[in-house]
């Protein structure tokens, strides 16, 4: 009887794994929708993402970050808004005190909004591209496209080529 229980045991383990596994991909995916982000930006203001917005530029590492910051940091316009554009980051692994006393306040200095998730309640399943920025293409509040983007000029042709086209979204 041991025996039985051991090897339906082993079993038991090996087939839950093994789902886990296959559905582990898609539970940890790309958002198909942002109507349900509500967020606070570098200056604690509330936000929710409208409906409007055509572009969510997601970053979960620091590297992600910088590579948005090198991008429309310098701007001579505030691109992103122009362009309908969204920053969110997921800064639920850092650590809070490192957080509060470093990175918002290096936020702050932006000339543009940061959306902040600072307990992955809301991006914490969202995959991010390490070192990169992840690129979502939004009409009203579905996903539609999904780019990852690793260098400033593409990032920069990726949010400004409908307007580019004089399309302006439309």
């Amino acid at each position: 009887m041991r025996i039985f229980n051991a090897m339906t045991c082993s079993a038991l383990a090996t087939a839950t794994l093994s789902a886990a596994l296959i559905i582990a991909p898609g539970a940890s995916a790309t958002p198909e929708d942002t109507d349900n982000l509500h967020l606070r930006d570098q200056h604690n203001m509330p936000v929710v993402v409208p409906e409007s917005a055509r572009y969510v530029l997601f970053v979960g590492d620091t590297a992600g970050k910088d590579l948005i910051s090198s991008t429309f940091g310098q701007a001579d316009s505030n691109i992103l808004e122009e362009n309908s554009a969204y920053v969110i980051a997921n800064f639920s692994e850092e650590p809070t005190a490192l957080l509060q006393r470093y990175t918002v306040p290096e936020l702050q200095d932006l000339p543009y909004q940061v959306l902040m998730d600072t307990t992955g309640a809301q991006t914490g399943d969202w995959d991010h591209a390490p070192g990169a920025v992840k690129l979502l293409r939004l009409d009203g509040h579905q996903v539609t496209a999904v780019e990852v983007v690793d260098s400033p000029a593409a990032l920069m042709q990726a949010v400004t080529e409908a307007t580019a086209a004089g399309t302006d979204g439309e």
